[in-house]
């Protein structure tokens, strides 16, 4: 029952957006909004080309002696303003000290990546070192922004001081009769006047505005020389990023070049022990550099574990409430296995957050968290899939464990390229024996044939990217072998731990759902299917867009694509003087979208949880759920037209216009929409009402902007305007209530007993359980026929929908009570007086007789 409520919404929801006098609406203010920018932008457009008439600074005059004291303690608050937004010294001094432990770090990752590009850089490393500087460029960038502020509130601080400075120095010049006024029609003050406690106060304030000047000038100072350095350091962190930047450009736009000699040709004994060699120093670079990182980093290592063992006692905590639940649906053992292995789970999600916790990880560390993260992945899915994915699951650990092999030796070395050659044709070989060993699909669980079927479909392409990446380094092109090989295996193992971690979420999530305090929540106890599936869905969606950024930054892509993303993302396009972007229509399109999944799921809770609560009845909770979808509707469009930039000032002067335009070319269904208004508030029909328009008659489905809907008894559908149901009569059926009255006509022959007759009606309504007995059934004598006496049967039923149903039945009761009886139900009888007849049809009348 619930499904078919959840659909009715979203068909709602569907006809809302895509109705045309909606879209119209919506496009109607769209349009206004873009006049309005039009307007705005022609306007400054207009006032920019004109050549501005230069305004004079105002010169300063003195104060008035009855407004000096006002004046002065206006003055005072503005200084401690001032004097309040200086207090930055602990955040700027904060600054300066993070300066010289950053500028260690600075030194490091220099050295570190001056190495990497005196070398033969691989796309890898060069993406390693890039992000390796992302930490400290986005520290820069928010201490420039930073510093950048409080200079231009320096700026305007000291400029409010010296126009404050040069106005209480007039003023206390005008006071002591040093300075002539320059208003000579101003009233004149005497100096011999004017109290001395008034001349203090001015001389306090010229003070005061003296040490706030020195103040500001003392923190501008400060920071123009914070601003100098971080703006140096940024500067030079530039310039390597830009050669890293070039280097990995270069590389990409020659990924087709050969950059290695065939792979046979470097084979020998000489590079063979020079391999060996830098293995064993690669090996001790790596222990160094992975102990100075843990070194500097102890406190991140520190949440991780803290974060492990609090994951893992959560887990354990829960394993025992979730073994009732269990035992009662055993179709939970699965999700289950996420408590059942809580270490393996913990390690699981702790690694997924390592991105997080390790900025600039060092290789080393990388390849231990890897393998942290994929083999608990391994154990964990091998309980929760069949057993025809042990053997995929098995091979993914063991080509794991090649790579980190592999990670030893330079990519161009000679080690390096006969390990990738190997890993690659181990992993042809090995699709190939999945996909034609008869073994293997035999060993596959009927319920998981699909699924493997699915999988056997993707071996040839996966195959055939690995045969090309070892072709590719056959002949010596390493970068692009790299690239390609390391890229579909490092996605591969991104993807496994990914859906671990999903599985873990979801099943985290099928418990939590049925355990309190949620499941105490009657939206959720009511509703606990559609709410799981939700957010299955919510967090699949993540999944997805978390392994795509994983793959393009494997592939050495993410700042590539992000680039013309955003390059596209910025395009615009003029209609007259309205300048939009592409981004702004997403903006925009995004927010209204935003606004309708809040209208529903306001809706939803409505719905589900505070109606039942409150007894709303139904007319009163479908005109507050319709105006609250308007509302949000109406608070997002605005919301997203403030995106754009608009000006609202000019939105509204547009928007009357257009609203006149509207109001003259679209009367009708203005009408419809303001008649639909009053139909929710003030309520004469409700939907689920029984009304009758015209000749049809039914129940009301909905009330929409412009028509509603009637559902007639025969199931079709009756559009009707909002007009017709305000203006015309309408009889409701069930406005007060939902009683209904039979009225059945019965005619018996004359001479038949009346008072026998109203025994027999009164007894066969009486035997009825769907008939009210308040009021009571009544049976009149209600008229002497031509040809029958006549009586009426009156009874109220509660549901409408028995009415049909019940009359039938009541009939058939009365028929059959009036036939047991003996009675005669008569038929009209004439008799046919023929005036004129001629001789030929009288003779047939005669011969018949």
């Amino acid at each position: 029952m619930y499904f078919g409520r959840l659909k009715t919404r979203k068909l709602v929801v569907c006809q809302f957006l895509f109705r045309p006098v909606q879209v119209s609406f919506l496009a109607g203010l769209l349009c206004t909004a873009v006049l309005a920018q039009a307007e705005s932008k022609s306007g400054s457009e207009a006032s920019g080309s004109a050549t501005p008439t230069p305004t004079p600074t105002a010169t300063p005059t003195p104060i008035p002696v009855s407004s000096v004291l006002s004046e002065a303690e206006a003055a005072t608050a503005k200084l401690k303003t001032i004097r309040t937004s200086l207090d930055n010294s602990s955040a700027n001094a904060a600054i300066d000290g993070e300066l010289e432990g950053l500028r260690h770090e600075i030194d490091r990752l220099e050295v570190e990546t001056g190495r990497i590009l005196s070398g033969n850089p691989s796309l890898d490393e060069l993406r390693s070192a890039e992000q390796n500087w992302l930490p400290v460029t986005q520290r820069l960038t928010a201490w420039t922004s930073d510093l950048q502020r409080q200079a231009l509130e320096r700026e305007k601080d000291l400029a409010d001081l010296a126009r404050m400075a040069d106005t209480w120095n007039k003023t206390l010049s005008a006071l002591t009769g040093s300075e002539a006024p320059a208003n000579t029609e101003a009233p004149t003050v005497s100096v011999d006047s004017v109290p001395e406690e008034v001349l203090q106060k001015v001389r306090d304030t010229i003070a005061d505005i003296k040490a706030t000047t020195s103040l500001t000038e003392g923190s501008q100072r400060q920071v123009l020389s914070l601003q100098t350095r971080v703006t140096g350091i940024d500067a030079q962190i530039a310039s390597i990023l830009s050669e890293a930047a070039s280097r990995r450009n270069n590389l990409l736009s020659g990924i087709f070049r050969r950059d290695g000699p065939p792979a046979w040709s470097v084979l020998n004994a000489s590079d063979l022990n020079r391999n060996s060699k830098d293995a064993g120093e690669s090996v001790t670079e790596q222990i160094a550099e992975l102990r100075t990182y843990a070194a500097s980093r102890f406190d991140r290592f520190l949440v991780h574990g803290l974060l492990f063992f609090v994951i893992v006692g959560a887990l354990y905590w829960a394993r025992s409430f979730i073994r009732p639940h269990v035992e009662a649906e055993p179709k939970l053992e699965t999700a289950a296995q996420v408590f059942a292995l809580p270490v393996v789970s913990a390690l699981v999600i702790s690694i997924f957050l390592s991105g997080w916790l390790y900025p600039q990880a060092p290789v080393l560390l990388r390849a231990l968290i890897g393998l942290a993260g994929l083999v608990p992945a391994v154990i964990l899915m091998r309980r929760l899939v069949g057993r025809s994915y042990h053997l995929l699951l098995n091979a993914m650990v063991f080509f794991f464990f090649l790579d980190r092999i592999r990670d030893v030796f330079p990519d161009h070395s000679s080690a390096g390229r006969f390990l990738f050659l190997g890993e690659m044709a181990a992993a042809v070989i090995f699709l190939f024996w999945v996909y034609r060993s008869k073994s293997f699909t035999k060993s596959v669980e009927a319920r998981e044939s699909r699924t493997i079927e699915t999988l056997k479909k993707t071996i040839p392409f996966l195959a055939g990217i690995f045969g090309f990446a070892f072709l590719a380094q056959l002949f010596g092109y390493v970068n692009l072998a790299n690239l390609v090989g390391n890229g579909v295996l490092s996605s591969i193992y991104a993807a496994l731990i990914i859906y671990a971690t999903l599985r873990i979420i979801q099943g985290v999530v099928i418990f939590a759902l049925r355990m309190r305090p949620l499941s105490l929540i009657k939206v959720v106890k009511n509703n606990r299917y559609v709410i799981r599936e939700t957010i299955f869905k919510f967090i699949r969606w993540i999944a997805a867009l978390v392994w795509v950024l994983v793959v393009l930054n494997v592939f050495s892509v993410y700042q590539y694509v992000f680039e013309k993303l955003s390059a596209f993302v910025s395009l615009s396009f003029g209609v007259g003087g309205f300048e939009i972007s592409i981004g702004d229509i997403i903006v925009f399109a995004a927010t209204l979208w935003v606004a309708v999944l809040i209208s529903r799921f306001l809706q939803f809770i409505l719905k589900e949880e505070l109606y039942p609560r409150w007894a709303v009845g139904r007319g009163a909770s479908y005109a507050i759920s319709t105006t609250l979808h308007y509302a949000v509707i109406v608070i997002g469009f605005l919301f997203a037209v403030g995106e754009l930039g608009v000006d609202f000032t000019k939105f509204a002067i547009v928007a009357g216009a257009i609203g006149v335009g509207i109001g003259f070319g679209l009367q009708t269904i203005i009408n419809n929409f303001v008649s639909g208004l009053i139909l929710l508030f003030e309520r004469p029909v409700k939907v689920g009402d029984t009304i009758q328009i015209d000749e049809h008659v039914g129940s009301l489905k909905e009330i929409g902007l412009r028509a509603s809907v009637l559902r007639k008894v025969d199931g079709s559908d009756v559009i009707v305007p909002n007009s017709m149901l305000v203006s015309e009569q309408v009889v409701n059926w069930t406005m007060s209530d939902t009683k209904r009255r039979i009225d059945i006509m019965i005619g018996v022959a004359y001479g038949t007993d009346p008072k026998r007759i109203m025994d027999i009606l009164y007894q066969i309504a009486s035997t009825k359980e769907d008939i009210l007995s308040d009021p009571e059934p009544k049976v009149l004598f209600s008229n002497l026929g031509e040809s029958s006496i006549d009586f009426e049967l009156r009874v109220w039923v509660e549901d409408p929908e028995k009415l049909v149903g019940l009359r039938s039945e009541m009939v058939t009761d009365i028929y059959a009570a009036l036939n047991d009886a003996g009675i005669e139900l008569p038929f009209p009888q004439r008799d046919v007086h023929l005036r004129s007849v001629d001789d030929d049809t009288l003779r047939n009348l005669t011969r018949k007789k």
